[in-house]
């Protein structure tokens, strides 16, 4: 795909998914993000529809119309929308829904190209396959066959391979040729060596990452491989941030550090043509945190500690409760929650609001009556008010018998706000 984006004529609007970009209105503002940066004049009603979205003022089918129908208006020539690492969302019934209704509205100057460890799941899918709008390619599509390797090892790495040598590699490992990319440092050699390691009762990916980069590198690059992973995306100044001084080599700056793993083409992609931001390919990336989790839990733990202090410092609320989960420390999740909570509510993003807070066990609202308020307040605005104003009540008389003024405070304000929403103006 990255080859592509390089050689087509065509205008790319690339976006590379994360984790956190299964929240609804994170999606749509990347969604909406990806497509400006290539087209500038785009973006504005759609930005203000999704606000309207949010706000509850509008519905789903009104902010993709306003979508379409700004790029049928501002964008004229054809251009190509890549969506990176879609599993990583797909289990959001709204963005596969988003998705299987916008390629069925836009106009057909927009091409999707939706990238995925996983089949697709998106509504309507047979439909879109028979009218023509989908085609797909699968693991056969995919696989190398003997010219295409004497092509890729010639090309890349300067080797000459013999087509009988590029037959049995081919028949060995079904075409999958990800291991001899993942070996651009040694220059191929000992291929048949390798061939034959592969074909031992197939080798799973993460054992070779293991032996082929991780454990080639030296000590420095390898524990800097390891504890990097789990920022997810980051400079040099988050590795002083959040790594320990004592893990950085005397003379070396993180900086440094971080040249060393481009020029060893470890796997790490910038983010941005300008940007210092870097990220780990996502497989790359797994096998190392996972790696880190089995070996160091130790170091694996302090670091997600201090990257959900730093986010959470910084108000940066989605990616502080993102570590916090990982950490399984759900009093400090309820922490955050209570923290972020009216920050939440006035930016609109009471969805978000309302997944966290429905994660939590049951017993924490009955120990913490400010958590119960919120709770009463979001139950209110997404239109449950009886069972909200129950809640808030609930949470009153929990306050009440506290020294919490303010929490107690704000959970009357949202009881009247309730009380008139549901028309009791006396009670408010």
């Amino acid at each position: 795909l990255v080859d592509f984006a390089h050689s087509t004529e065509l205008p790319v609007c690339w976006y590379a998914l994360d984790p956190l970009d299964r929240d609804l209105y994170r999606f749509f503002v990347h969604f909406i993000a990806s497509i400006s940066e290539q087209f500038p004049e785009y973006g504005k009603a759609s930005s203000a529809a999704l606000e309207g979205l949010i706000q509850h003022q509008s519905t789903l089918d009104q902010f993709i119309t306003t979508v379409v129908n700004e790029i049928y208006e501002n964008i004229h020539e054809h251009f190509v929308l890549v969506i990176d690492d879609f599993f990583l969302v797909e289990d959001n019934a709204d963005i596969n829904s988003f998705i299987s209704r916008f390629v069925q509205q836009v106009d057909e100057n927009c091409h999707i190209i939706l990238a995925s460890r996983k089949l697709l799941s998106i509504p309507d899918m047979a439909l879109l396959i028979a009218r023509g709008y989908v085609g797909g390619m699968d693991y056969e599509d995919m696989a190398y066959d003997a010219a295409e390797l004497q092509a890729l090892t010639e090309h890349n790495f300067g080797y000459t391979m013999q087509p009988a040598e590029a037959e049995a590699l081919i028949e060995a490992t079904d075409g999958w040729i990800i291991g001899l990319l993942l070996s651009a440092q040694s220059k191929l050699r000992s291929i048949s060596g390798r061939m034959r390691l592969m074909r031992a009762s197939g080798l799973d990916l993460y054992d070779y990452l293991a032996e082929q980069v991780l454990n080639q590198q030296p000590a420095v690059i390898h524990d800097f491989l390891l504890r990097t992973a789990l920022l997810e995306e980051f400079d040099a100044a988050l590795c002083h941030e959040i790594l320990d001084e004592s893990w950085r080599p005397p003379g070396q700056s993180w900086q440094d550090l971080i040249a060393e793993v481009l020029r060893r083409n470890l796997f790490v992609l910038p983010l941005g043509e300008e940007s210092a931001w870097l990220r780990y390919n996502h497989v790359f990336q797994d096998f190392l945190q996972k790696r880190l989790m089995k070996t160091r839990p130790d170091e694996e733990r302090l670091i997600l500690e201090r990257l959900a202090r730093y986010y959470q410092r910084r108000q940066l609320w989605e990616k502080a409760h993102y570590y916090l989960v990982r950490l399984s420390d759900l009093s400090a999740v309820a922490d955050l929650i209570e923290a972020a909570g009216l920050p939440l509510l006035y930016a609109g993003r009471l969805s978000l609001l309302h997944t966290w807070l429905d994660e939590l066990p049951s017993g924490f609202f009955n120990e913490r009556p400010a958590l119960l308020a919120l709770q009463g307040d979001v139950l209110t605005r997404r239109g449950d008010l009886q069972q909200g104003l129950a809640t808030l009540s609930t949470a009153i008389t929990q306050l009440d018998s506290t020294d919490a003024t303010i929490y107690l405070a704000q959970a009357l304000i949202r009881r009247a706000v309730a009380h008139r929403l549901h028309g009791d103006y006396n009670e408010a």
